[in-house]
């Protein structure tokens, strides 16, 4: 144990304990209960032992899970959090001549949190590197790449977000294949929708 570095450690000026943020609080604790099920599972092999190992080793992994979808949980409400102000779609057919990379690093340089690239007739290779770059980009200045329609470039780009319309794939099939931090947008032409 390196008590010195846990979260959640008691500050040295005798006030409460001090964690960094939600995250690192459930990383942390997800940790330990994992060590703790381990152990116990370890026990409960031993030949003396009443219990039956699998029990808590089907609990480990159930623990691995649940952390998963928590953490994703968290990571996609910090996304959501970045959806405000001014959010900008860049999309080839506006840009009038400029390059997609330095439109971006200026609206990036004015504050805007949210980039959705727009582009519906650019070969998916070169969209592909557009977006990685552009991922990377926004990234480096906390903020968030939206892809629009093409839930394949989404998720090899690693993109925050994909906007979907009315004729794209449904959000339900999207959802499944997006990691769950991943913000979808759909486009709406009424109040049903």
């Amino acid at each position: 144990r390196d008590s010195q570095n846990d979260v959640g450690q008691v500050s040295s000026g005798g006030g409460s304990a001090e964690h960094g943020d939600i995250f690192s609080i459930v990383t942390a604790n997800a940790r330990r209960c994992e060590q703790a099920l381990r152990t116990i599972e370890e026990i409960a092999r031993l030949p003396d032992s009443n219990m039956k190992s699998s029990t808590f080793e089907n609990m480990r992994f159930k623990l691995y899970s649940l952390e998963k979808d928590i953490v994703s949980r968290i990571l996609r409400r910090q996304k959501q959090s970045r959806i405000k102000g001014l959010y900008v779609i860049l999309d080839s057919t506006l840009l009038g001549g400029r390059s997609h990379m330095d439109m971006a690093k200026m609206l990036l340089e004015a504050g805007v949190k949210t980039i959705q690239l727009r582009e519906k007739n650019m070969p998916g290779g070169k969209f592909l590197k557009l977006a990685c770059s552009l991922v990377k980009l926004c990234d480096s200045n906390n903020a968030m790449l939206v892809i629009n329609d093409h839930l394949d470039i989404a998720l090899a780009s690693g993109a925050g977000g994909l906007h979907l319309g009315q004729e794209d794939i449904p959000l339900s099939i999207a959802r499944k294949h997006l990691p769950i931090d991943t913000i979808i947008g759909v486009s709406v032409d009424s109040v049903e929708q």
